[in-house]
């Protein structure tokens, strides 16, 4: 845990982090943390990571927002990449680059069954 707790690209060991460092809010939170079933792309590793150290320091704005960010890009990541793949296409989406709103994205998504129902249902109330 301390580790996690030292800056990034820095060497160092557990004992140059003191101890007071690690509460029991910031040990709650790493546990909170549940890791991915399966994920398709690693393209965004860097990234969440950084969501969950944020999350981890307290720092709940830098995640949110940047968790809020992260599933927008990753929605135009699949929909433009599976576009040229599936049936049917989307027309006001096909050949489209990234879009800001998520509905479309979600709904093209869902309708090629790489979203559930459920998690279609989901994703617009964060949004």
């Amino acid at each position: 845990m301390k580790l996690f707790l030292a800056p990034r690209d820095v060497s160092m060991s557990d004992a140059m982090v003191p101890d007071y460092m690690v509460s029991a809010s910031i040990i709650d939170r790493y546990f909170a943390i549940e890791p991915p079933i399966m994920r398709g792309t690693t393209e965004f590793d860097v990234i969440i990571e950084e969501i969950e150290r944020a999350f981890v320091l307290g720092l709940f704005f830098s995640a949110l927002s940047g968790a809020v960010v992260t599933i927008e890009r990753m929605l135009n990541t699949a929909r433009i990449r599976l576009h040229e793949h599936v049936s049917p296409k989307v027309k006001e989406l096909w050949n489209k680059d990234a879009t800001n709103d998520w509905q479309p994205n979600i709904d093209a998504l869902v309708g090629w069954k790489y979203l559930s129902n459920e998690l279609g249902a989901e994703l617009p109330k964060v949004y």
